[in-house]
């Protein structure tokens, strides 16, 4: 007699992808949002296709499928491409500046 097993593979997508998102002063801050259709994984950002860390003005937060890219105080480097990276999946939006950024 043979036993099989039955294992179901849940195929993990973004059910919310990364969205443009555009500043039009220093003051301001960006945020990145995306959603995961399952609860605790790992999402990897990326700036121009450079690993982005952390720092005090760069937050990640993931909280269950929700994973979020918070920067504060936006500068003119901050313009870029953002992607979300889980496993073999990936989102990417854009930030942009309308204007100059003028800092106090």
């Amino acid at each position: 007699m043979n036993a099989f097993s039955h294992v179901v593979a849940v195929a993990i997508k973004f059910t919310r992808k990364l969205t443009d998102f555009t500043v039009t002063s220093a003051d301001q801050k960006a945020i990145f949002e995306c959603e995961l259709s399952k609860d605790a994984l790992k999402v990897n950002w990326l700036k121009d296709n450079v690993p982005l860390h952390a720092d005090d003005r760069v937050r990640i937060e993931d909280k269950g499928r929700k994973h979020r890219l918070v920067i504060e105080q936006v500068r003119s480097q901050d313009v870029g491409q953002y992607t979300a990276v889980c496993e073999k999946l990936s989102t990417t939006a854009n930030l942009s500046v309308i204007g100059e950024l003028h800092y106090n």
